[in-house]
């Protein structure tokens, strides 16, 4: 199980950034999962994997991920393997 601090520290020690609110890019949510960018908009136009948040409030606006719920997913994903 990951928690959040621990996934925080992986992030910094890549050299990824994180927002004051706890939140990543796709682009990091990418590295961090292995998975390409383009796995991680299918996923947010399917439904599945870890809920995305816009700035803007906008659809098409630039899209964030909680670390809370990045560690969220992870966990559910190792408990179905």
């Amino acid at each position: 199980m990951i928690a959040v601090e621990d996934l925080e520290r992986e992030i910094r020690s890549r050299g990824g950034s994180i927002t004051l609110a706890g939140s990543i890019t796709a682009a990091t949510l990418s590295e961090v999962l292995g998975v390409s960018i383009r796995t991680i908009e299918g996923w947010r136009a399917e439904g599945i994997g870890p809920p995305s948040y816009s700035a803007s409030g906008q659809p098409s606006g630039r899209r964030f991920y909680l670390l809370a719920d990045v560690a969220e997913h992870i966990n559910a994903s190792l408990a179905r393997h």
